[in-house]
């Protein structure tokens, strides 16, 4: 499986969880990430750097960072932070917290005070999903490696990909 494949489906799997577990409805849904506005040409954006480029059931996916990022999170240290675009377009963000649990607690609250309390939530597997109209959030945390990934996926673009196909 490409490494492009194994970034974007497990996002896909928090989509297709099924009905709700906290039911609130999402709060402050975000119209993109540190101002990047969803939908963003790439050649629009000044300081990315191209880190991977791979196709995706035909469709161009290029993964970036960013050079004037700051690596803090919810108030916590990160890794990294991974800008992605289809066709060009912004559309998924990946933020990375290696580690550490304390970290994954940390920014798990801050997602909590921003969006108030998920649509689904998996305690016992540290999933938590907030579901809005275009753009769904996700917090993932695994014991091994130690590592925490927080997803914002924008909806109208990512949906044209399609796993498995």
């Amino acid at each position: 499986m490409s490494k492009a494949a194994c970034f974007i489906i497990p996002l896909f799997i928090g989509l297709w969880l099924g009905s709700p577990q906290v039911g609130q409805a999402f709060q402050n849904e975000p119209t993109g990430f540190r101002g990047l506005t969803w939908e963003t040409p790439f050649e629009a954006v000044q300081g990315l750097r191209l880190v991977d480029e791979r196709q995706v059931n035909g469709q161009q996916i290029s993964v970036y960072t960013r050079e004037s990022d700051q690596l803090v999170f919810g108030g916590t240290e990160i890794d990294r932070i991974r800008y992605v675009f289809l066709q060009g377009r912004f559309f998924l963000v990946h933020v990375v917290a290696t580690d550490s649990r304390s970290k994954y607690k940390t920014i798990r609250k801050a997602l909590y005070d921003r969006f108030g309390q998920p649509s689904a939530a998996f305690p016992r597997r540290d999933r938590f999903y907030w579901e809005g109209e275009e753009v769904t959030v996700s917090l993932e945390y695994d014991d091994f490696p130690g590592r925490s990934v927080v997803s914002y996926y924008y909806k109208p673009i990512g949906s044209s990909i399609t796993p498995g196909e």
